[in-house]
């Protein structure tokens, strides 16, 4: 027969000893308790996060309808090209105007 190598394996002395180490003793329930402790923080912590959540959604619907109505007036506005024919249109009737007055208003 093979020998094993049995080096890997750790010796936990008696099953008692090993029972007390893992849960029977007295800084395994400290452990413990204080583990329970975190855990409760964290739900508390998590319940506040869901609030939270819930206020950001139903302000970020109020912040969706006021970019929506933004975006309804900048779809209204008139393009640059638009602005150009209007700022020439309103040159030749400032150069208009002024010709006729020029022209028929002024005494010679």
């Amino acid at each position: 027969m093979t020998e094993h190598n049995t080096d890997h394996i750790v010796n936990f002395g008696t099953f008692e000893k090993a029972q007390k180490g893992i849960g029977g003793g007295s800084d395994s329930e400290k452990r413990l308790n204080a583990v329970e402790n975190k855990m409760d923080i964290l739900l508390k912590d998590s319940a506040e996060l869901k609030a939270n959540t819930k206020a950001l959604q139903e302000s970020n619907s109020s912040i969706k309808s006021d970019i929506a109505e933004v975006k309804g007036r900048l779809t209204n506005m008139p393009t640059t090209l638009q602005w150009l024919s209007i700022l020439i249109a309103m040159i030749f009737t400032i150069m208009g105007a002024s010709f006729a007055f020029i022209r028929f208003c002024l005494p010679y």
